[in-house]
């Protein structure tokens, strides 16, 4: 067996949560202004389903990728049971064939749309994924912001490869961008983005500060490292405030396109748990605060993908 059940976990939960997220972008968010126009979903189920497996294929293969390189700089801590690998170089080699695959069934859905360019978009990605694991988790800058395209990417190949099925039919093309859908659909699909990036990027800084906190070696340069515990606490503070802020701004536009309730009970809940954080992060901050803010940052970021079929449902 190569992999440990945490490991497993891990790899299930990347899977699965790029998978239902794909799904519900393209359902109840992409799928709802379709169906508001009179038009269906032009990319095919079967189509769809070899994108989503790209997408998890290539992630996956990064998670090991990870593992892979981590396992050879991370020094012994407590938890270097859960963290060593049982067997790095069959781990490694396996990567490469999941993102061949992945690559591949990427490549053949653009084929089939008629934008075989899309396709070598997956290849950029698996190679970025790479030297993220080789190099850049190492660098204080990519270390922290190449995570943060995660959601880019998930959200971003979904809408380009319907965007372009939809461009083969003129007619469906030209109804979305009448009636302004088109625009609606990139903005509602960038906004969610940014909520999944800030959150993703407000985990790393946070878990790497407990680690630093408790005297733990990372393979990912911490914050808290680099430039201090009060700045990391401010830095974590500042995307707290930026994510909230965003949510406001959007309540306040989108409000009038969409019903303002849930709009408005969406941005207060983050304002709340937000508010909430800071109030915490600003005093004596122990190591079960810390698991606290993990906990609440997968629990706004459940929320964040559970609001698309209520959008879709309430909107």
């Amino acid at each position: 067996m190569m992999f440990t059940k945490k490991q497993i976990r891990t790899i299930v939960f990347i899977a699965s949560a790029i998978a239902i997220t794909q799904y519900f972008v393209r359902h109840f968010i992409i799928g709802y202004f379709c169906e508001k126009t009179g038009i269906g979903l032009l990319l095919s189920h079967f189509h769809f389903f070899l994108l989503v497996l790209a997408s998890m294929l290539i992630s996956v293969a990064a998670y090991l990728q990870i593992l892979y390189y981590n396992n050879k700089v991370r020094t012994l801590t407590k938890d270097c049971k859960d963290n060593a690998l049982l067997n790095p170089e069959k781990i490694y080699n396996f990567s490469f064939v999941l993102d061949i695959a992945g690559c591949l069934a990427g490549i053949f859905v653009a084929w089939r749309i008629g934008f075989l360019n899309l396709g070598f978009l997956f290849v950029m990605v698996a190679t970025l994924f790479y030297f993220y694991a080789l190099r850049y988790k190492r660098l204080f800058f990519w270390g922290n912001f190449c995570v943060t395209l995660i959601p880019l990417l998930s959200i971003g190949f979904v809408w380009l490869f319907e965007y372009f099925a939809i461009r083969q039919q003129p007619l469906a093309f030209t109804s979305l961008m009448v009636d302004g859908s088109l625009k609606f659909i990139t903005w509602i699909l960038v906004i969610y983005s940014f909520i999944l990036g800030v959150l993703l990027y407000l985990w790393q800084i946070i878990s790497q500060t407990q680690a630093w906190q408790e005297n733990s070696l990372a393979p990912t340069v911490a914050f808290a490292d680099k430039f201090g515990l009060k700045k990391a606490k401010f830095a974590i503070g500042f995307l707290l405030i930026l994510l909230v802020a965003g949510l406001l701004i959007s309540a306040i536009v989108g409000q009038t396109y969409f019903d303002k309730y849930i709009v408005w009970g969406n941005a207060l809940f983050f304002a709340g748990t937000g508010f909430f954080v800071l109030i915490k992060l600003f005093g004596p901050s122990t190591k079960q605060d810390y698991l606290l803010f993990l906990n609440i940052l997968i629990v706004l970021g459940i929320w964040t993908v559970l609001s698309m079929p209520v959008f879709y449902f309430v909107a």
